[in-house]
Order: C-alpha cells, then sequence, then structure tokens
C-alpha cells in the first residue's frame, strides 16, 4: 500500500511575556489517518450477488456459497486506501493500523458472518480439530486465484472474495480476517525486501525463524509452517519479517511437529531423487553390470520421487500426508 504523507502542524501559544511553543502529546497511531468503507448508494437496493468457490480440502472437495452486498463491494472497490501519516511515523503503526482497519471494517460484518457460518457448518459435519479447522480455513483462501498487479493498493476482503483472485496481501488480509474472528492468535508478517506478505499463526512448533509464529502461506496450497516456495524446492527464504498483529485471539496452532515433519520428509525426498538422477544420468548401459547399478538406483529413485509428488499433490490433505508418511521410508 502507498504512505502518502500529511503534514502536521506546530500548534504555537502566546503566554504572558514570552511564546510558549508546545506539541500537543499524541499516539503515532492517532496521528494516521485511513478511510473506511463507504456503501454505494446506487447499488443499495440491488440484490446480492451469490459468489460459489469450490476448493480441495481433506480428502475431498468444499464448496462455500456467500452473498455479496454489492453497495459494500463497489463502496469498498472504490475507498480510497492510501495511508495518511506525518513523517517519522514507524511502518508498524501505519501499516498495522491501516490493516487491522481494512479487516475489521464494520460494513463487512456480515459477508464474514455468512462465511463463518458456513465454514461452522463444515467443521460439524466433518468433526474437525481447531487444527483441522485452520488447515480449512487456509486451504479456502490458498485455493483463490493468486493475482498480483505490481503497485496496486491491498484489497478489502470483500473485493477478494467478490472477484475470486487477489495477491498476497489481498489473500493475507481475508485469511487473518477469518483466523482472527475465531480467536486464534495471528498476525501478518510483512517481508518489505521481497515485497511479500503472509500470515502468521501461533503455534508450539515448526515457528518461522525469530518471528514467534508459523508461516502460513497464502499464494498456494500448502501446510502451516512450509512455505509454498520450500516445496518448490527454493532454499533462500523470506527474512526481516516486521510483525503486525490482527486481533487479540490466543489460540495456537498444535500440529506443527506434523507439518515440519512433512516438510522435512519433502525436502529429503527431492533432494534424493536429484542425486539418485544424477548417479544415474552418469552410468554407462554396456554391461550387465552397469545395467544392474542403474536398475537399482532407479527402483530407489521412483521410490523417493512417488513420496514427494504425493506430498505436493495433496498440500490440502495434512492428516493424510502424515498417516502416508508414517508409513513411506526414504529407500
Amino acid at each position: 500500500m502507498k504512505k502518502e504523507l500529511l503534514i502536521i502542524p506546530v500548534i504555537c501559544c502566546i503566554a504572558g511575556l514570552g511564546a510558549l511553543f508546545f506539541l500537543i502529546p499524541l499516539s503515532e497511531d492517532s496521528l494516521v489517518r485511513v478511510s473506511t468503507i463507504q456503501p454505494n448508494m446506487s447499488y443499495l437496493l440491488s440484490p446480492p450477488v451469490y459468489v460459489n468457490h469450490t476448493f480441495s480440502f481433506g480428502k475431498g472437495n468444499v464448496t462455500i456459497t456467500v452473498p455479496v452486498n454489492l453497495s459494500e463491494y463497489y463502496g469498498a472497490k472504490n475507498t480510497d486506501k492510501h495511508v495518511f501519516a506525518p513523517p517519522g511515523v514507524s511502518l508498524t503503526v501505519w501499516e498495522g493500523k491501516s490493516i487491522r482497519s481494512m479487516i475489521g471494517d464494520p460494513a463487512q460484518k456480515d459477508l464474514f458472518d455468512d462465511l463463518l457460518d458456513q465454514f461452522h457448518a463444515i467443521r460439524n459435519e466433518q468433526n474437525l480439530t481447531d487444527d483441522e479447522y485452520v488447515d480449512l480455513l487456509s486451504a479456502y483462501v490458498q485455493s483463490i486465484d493468486y493475482y498480483t498487479n505490481f503497485g496496486d493498493p491491498a484489497k478489502y476482503p470483500v473485493e477478494t472474495v467478490y472477484e475470486g483472485k487477489g495477491d498476497c496481501d489481498d489473500k493475507s488480509l481475508l485469511l487473518a480476517g477469518l483466523l482472527s474472528r475465531e480467536g486464534y492468535n495471528v498476525s501478518l508478517l510483512l517481508f518489505e525486501k521481497d515485497h511479500h506478505v503472509v500470515v502468521g499463526i501461533g503455534s508450539d512448533d515448526n515457528l518461522y525463524q525469530d518471528t514467534g509464529y508459523a508461516f502460513l502461506d497464502i499464494m498456494d496450497y500448502s501446510f502451516v509452517g512450509v512455505p509454498v516456495n520450500r516445496l518448490r524446492g527454493a532454499t533462500n527464504m523470506y527474512s526481516g519479517a516486521v510483525i503486525i498483529p490482527v486481533g487479540d485471539g490466543t489460540k495456537i496452532y498444535h500440529s506443527g511437529a506434523e507439518t515440519r515433519y512433512i516438510g522435512d520428509m519433502a525436502d529429503a525426498s527431492d533432494l534424493r531423487s536429484l542425486n539418485l538422477s544424477f548417479r544415474m544420468r552418469d552410468i554407462g548401459k554396456d554391461t550387465a553390470e552397469n545395467i544392474s547399478e542403474y536398475d537399482a538406483l532407479a527402483g530407489k529413485f521412483y521410490a523417493d520421487s512417488r513420496i514427494h509428488t504425493y506430498i505436493i499433490r495433496h498440500r490440502f490433505d495434512r492428516a493424510g500426508v502424515y498417516e502416508y508418511l508414517k508409513n513411506a521410508t526414504l529407500v
């Protein structure tokens, strides 16, 4: 989001024969000005538009159908999303106030209530634990199309839901809004250098660097605590997170040990497959001994590849992948 500067004048007061110059003591937060959604009156009497979204979760698919108020949507879309703050206000303060305002704007209450009513029904129907419920909400947002137009300000959650697409900050605002309303300890992790934003969720394991949170990616399906880029083979991770708390929830994620194991197995199986492929490439097939060695390596390669492929293809099924890996071994 862009930051625009608002000049705050020094206030001067004449007292007796001298001039007393002073600044009114104000908190940094009180100096920051952000906009709120003003419903678009042109659509006030328009019927809601029902937005359907189907996504993978666990062993099957889930469909969410949410009514979107067009007056609210167009009001959000046309809201000035710039942040006005005087020089010297820290990034944590001005960005934090903007983020929390966009997540908690009262005009979106019905949207979040409608979404959570449906998620509660799914939770009850599938008898989900608190951790599985986090997996469900995460899978919903992760499955929304990732689309970015660099330089655009972040969108309100109602915009992301209605349009069915968003970039890292858009999707992070939506997921943080859902999780914080359900009482989870969440923050947004802002990586300025990398121009990236993700959700951080309190966890008792698999925490990201020194943030104190598990990395909850939003770019694509992934496990809590396992960045998508890690599953894609990246070795350089984001660093230098600015932490923006959202809400006052206290519930944390307790399946971090499982996702740590899944991430480690994904790394190990991918590395072993790569090394085995190099060894296979260097073996000639001109003798029976070489052919035998090649076939032995190929068997190990395909076994390890199957493990990695299973993890990648079932990123929306943490419990199922963990059970699979407990019965699988790297050869």
